[in-house]
């Protein structure tokens, strides 16, 4: 299939352009730009080529266009999809949420891959709200994307089990490999008139919304000292807990050894 894939330039994105393009043609690689950006220069496409596994890289070896935007109108997204002339639009950590007319620009519609067990954590943090909620299980899930963040039918998820304390970026990096991989999968079956859609069961829906730094998350006097340790150092580098001792005085803190 002809395939253009919205992804930023991470873990998932650059997993997921790699097992597409081992089996499908990569007609255009957009990822989001900061307003007023300039389009990546001469200097900085070079700079990307030799670091080699960047997303600008990666687009580079398959030969498709790869374009830096600021956040377009649904219109301009649209067109820009729709001038790939895609079989199917693949999102992967892409953070804007698409409107209808840039959903339906390819042919098939819109994939989207996302860090978590649908219904479970739509939204853009999954992997914080993972380890707040204290999950036990984890997983990846590829479902359709609407206009509704996270709620279309899925065609396929894969759980697993998730450590106690588990450092988040390599909860990353696993999601973006067993991601990549559930994806070609998917992809097989959406070729053979196979793949199944499945609604999402609004009743077990969470939220994964975005957090202030800073912004207390844990409750001291319900959770035990074994959940506080798991999301204190599962999420450590990625998210300072404001702590304070009993006077009220705050605590500086650079690890979580035990607990």
């Amino acid at each position: 299939m002809k395939v253009v894939v919205l992804a930023q330039d991470g873990a998932l994105g650059r997993a997921t352009l790699g097992a597409l393009a081992t089996e499908h043609r990569i007609v255009g690689v957009f990822t989001p730009a900061p307003e007023g950006a300039a389009r990546p220069g001469p200097l900085r496409r070079a700079l990307s080529r030799l670091r080699g596994r960047s997303l600008m890289a990666m687009a580079g070896a398959t030969g498709a266009p790869f374009v830096a935007t600021p956040r377009p109108s649904d219109e301009l997204l649209e067109q820009m999809i729709a001038r790939t002339q895609a079989d199917l639009t693949i999102m992967a950590g892409f953070p804007w949420l698409l409107g209808p007319r840039a959903l339906s620009a390819s042919a098939l519609g819109t994939l989207n891959v996302h860090a978590a067990l649908l219904p479970r954590h739509r939204g853009v943090l999954p992997l914080f709200w993972i380890y707040h909620a204290d999950d036990r299980e984890t997983g990846v899930s590829v479902h359709w994307a609407d206009a509704r963040p996270d709620e279309g039918d899925i065609v396929s998820q894969e759980g697993f089990a998730l450590m106690r304390g588990r450092p988040v970026d390599e909860l990353n990096l696993e999601n973006a490999s067993r991601g990549a991989e559930l994806l070609r999968r998917t992809l097989q079956l959406l070729e053979t008139g196979t793949a199944p859609r499945t609604p999402q069961d609004n009743r077990h829906a969470t939220a994964a919304p975005w957090v202030r730094a800073g912004t207390p998350m844990i409750d001291f006097s319900t959770w035990g000292a074994e959940r506080c340790w798991h999301f204190l150092a599962g999420l450590l580098n990625r998210w300072i807990e404001p702590v304070h001792d009993a006077a009220g005085n705050a605590v500086a803190y650079r690890s979580v050894r035990g607990f």
